[in-house]
Parts: structure tokens; C-alpha cells; sequence
């Protein structure tokens, strides 16, 4: 493993990369900007950035609409009103679902109003431009379906999005934190429970942060997808898993498969959560990629959590995912009392760790 290096100004923070060209070598990086510094207002906008993969720790990130590369950092408009935060996740690009447009781009992610105090998620699509983000058009409020929840939906975050789907997790009033994971359908606008569609206890926490569609046709029109995310397994040690399932998002209500659970460096970790999804390699099975890269936290050795590359291969015979990960992990820098992995590109894995004082600092590092 090679040391991670520092990416973006202090305090912008990284949570979700796409790459734009068949060769990753230019991408769509989403995540939060701090306050304006010549601003009274001290509301901290979602970031959207266009450029190369690993991006200059230069000290401003700003636009450049000659050649449309460098940092937005964008208040969704919609609701009629001001958010006081946002925070972008996983985006999608044309060479991934082409049905979009060739100049557009779809990010998820989260708001929060003053009125509600709750996070909502939205779907902004269309132009990666100025004009195009500040059309109202282009934005779409996303929240859990009330009719399938069990109370009265309090937050809402989007995590990740690919083709016609988006992964996210909400909870209820009364019970914030309490770990439910859910499918949006974009063509139809449904929303199915992923604990439902698994059939797991109503007790069990489940979360949701990537996804994959395993589309190898040059029209990118398949409807088979692998989730991403975190897991608490009841039993005698109780532990926080790492998850990967199959979707199938062609019947009315989405099927799944290969629900296959991963513990950090694969011992009994109290800690694992996948936070995303890429293809890893260029080999390809029926069911999807031979193999796929995560971006991982986890506590290995209770004490020290931290962030790691988790390799999981996919068994071509009959698809399911082989239960022991290759994991790599990345060192945190020194002085950093821990550090994430928040999103993964192929061979290059990215997250935030601690600067000193209030700061933190977003990172690449490359396996």
C-alpha cells in the first residue's frame, strides 16, 4: 500500500466518485464544502467536482467554466427555501447509464431545513454547469415511502445511485439511528424496504452506501445490481458486518441473492461497513465483474479503527461472492487518531481523517 496523499482544501470532504471515461481517468467527485469564507453564513453546501482523480490539495478548489473542471459548491434548490447543510454521495455518468444524456450527471445525497431539522434526500440530473444547478427543474426531493414504514419517517439520505436505482437509508421518529435501508426505483418512483426484500428480522439494523450494476452490454440496459453496505449480525458475538447482496430490479418488486456477510481482514471484527462499490479489473463473469473493490472501515483490532481496500471475488460458476475478502489496509497519517474509507475507484480508495484542532482533511490513497 502506498501512503495516502491529500486531496482538496481543508474541511472539503469526499464521499463519492464516477469516473466519466472508460479509462478513469477523469471523474465526478461528490461530497461537502465548508462555510463560504466570504460569507457571513455559515451553511455548509454539497460538493461537486469535475476533474482528474486525484485531485490538486490546492488551496482554494473553484470553477473553471472554460474547461468545466473544478469544485461547485451547491445549496440544493428546491423546497422554496435555503438549506442550512447538504452533502452529495455517490453520482452517476453517461458511460455508466447512457439513458441520462451525454452532457448530464445524476447526484444523491442529503439537505436539512431549519423548519423540519430532519435530513431529505435529493436527486439532482442534468448539466454539470452553473445554469444547470441553479434551474430548479433539475432537482428532486426523495424521501422513504411513509406507507411502508412502520412511524412516521424522520431522515432521509440518499447514498448512492447507478443506472435506475439509488441505495439509501432512512429511520423513524423516536428511533433516529435505527438502521433502515431502502431501493428507489427512479422510472416509477418506488421505494422498497431492503430489510423486507431480504427478509430479515425487524429488529435488525441494515444500512445501504454503494452500488454496482452489472451491465457488460454496450447499451448499459441491464437490470442486475450489487448493493453495498453494513449489517448487525445477532449471535454470540453480536458484530457490525460488512454486506454484499444481488438485485434484480426487473420484477414489479425487486428479488434478491447472494447475501454474503465480511468481517475486517476476516476475523471477528467488532466493526465492518462498506461504504462503496466499483468494478475492480477488467474481467467480466455472466452475473457481472470477476472481482469488485471496496472502500471499508473497520476496527480489525477494536482499538483502531481505520480504512482498508476489500477485494471480493465473484464465483463464475454460480455467482455468489466468496465469503474471505483480500483486504489492504491504509495507514492513517501520523498524528490522526482515525481515518475512513469513503469511496473507492478501482485502485484508488478516498476518505477524511483529522488535521488538527477543528480540521480535517480528505485523501486518495492507491493500492
Amino acid at each position: 500500500m502506498s501512503s495516502s496523499q491529500t486531496i482538496f482544501p481543508a474541511d472539503y470532504s469526499v464521499t463519492g466518485i464516477r469516473s466519466l471515461t472508460e479509462e478513469d481517468t477523469l471523474a465526478v467527485i461528490t461530497g461537502s464544502c465548508p462555510p463560504p469564507s466570504n460569507s457571513s453564513s455559515t451553511a455548509t453546501p454539497g460538493l461537486i467536482y469535475r476533474g482528474p482523480v486525484i485531485p490538486k490539495p490546492s488551496p482554494t478548489c473553484s470553477w473553471n467554466p472554460a474547461d468545466s473542471t473544478g469544485c461547485l459548491c451547491v445549496l440544493p434548490q428546491i423546497d422554496g427555501q435555503t438549506p442550512v447543510t447538504a452533502v452529495f454521495y455517490g453520482p452517476d455518468t453517461p458511460i455508466f447509464t447512457p439513458s441520462m444524456g451525454a452532457e448530464n450527471i445524476r447526484v444523491v445525497g442529503s439537505y436539512r431545513l431549519t423548519t423540519t431539522g430532519y435530513d431529505h434526500g435529493v436527486k439532482y440530473q442534468g448539466p454539470l454547469t452553473v445554469g444547470g444547478l441553479e434551474n430548479h427543474a433539475n432537482w428532486e426531493r426523495i424521501v422513504m415511502d411513509p406507507n411502508k414504514v412502520n412511524g412516521t419517517v424522520a431522515n432521509t439520505i440518499l447514498h448512492s445511485t447507478m443506472g435506475d436505482l439509488i441505495v439509501g437509508n432512512y429511520d423513524v421518529e423516536g428511533k433516529i439511528g435505527s438502521g433502515n435501508a431502502f431501493i428507489y426505483r427512479i422510472s416509477t418512483g418506488e421505494c422498497f424496504d431492503l430489510k423486507t426484500l431480504l427478509q430479515l428480522d425487524s429488529a435488525q439494523l441494515i444500512t445501504a452506501y454503494g452500488i454496482w450494476k452489472n451491465d457488460i452490454t454496450p447499451a448499459k440496459n441491464g437490470t442486475a445490481y450489487t448493493i453495498a453496505g453494513g449489517l448487525w449480525e445477532p449471535g454470540d458475538h453480536a458484530l457490525n458486518v460488512g454486506f454484499l447482496v444481488d438485485v434484480d430490479a426487473a420484477p414489479k418488486t425487486p428479488t434478491t441473492s447472494h447475501l454474503t456477510t465480511f468481517t475486517d481482514h476476516n476475523v471477528n471484527a467488532l466493526v465492518t461497513h462498506f461504504e462503496g462499490i466499483t468494478r475492480y479489473g477488467s474481467q467480466d463473469t455472466k452475473y457481472g465483474p470477476a472481482q469488485y473493490s471496496l472502500a471499508a472501515t473497520g476496527d480489525k483490532t477494536d482499538v483502531n479503527r481505520g480504512a482498508a481496500f476489500a477485494i471480493v471475488t465473484r464465483d463464475p460458476v454460480n455467482g455468489s461472492f466468496v465469503p474471505e475478502a483480500h483486504w489492504v489496509q491504509v495507514p492513517k497519517p501520523a498524528g490522526a487518531s482515525f481515518i475512513t474509507g469513503n469511496t473507492v475507484l478501482q485502485k484508488n480508495l478516498y476518505g477524511i481523517y483529522p488535521a488538527g484542532g477543528n480540521t480535517f482533511d480528505s485523501y486518495v490513497a492507491e493500492m
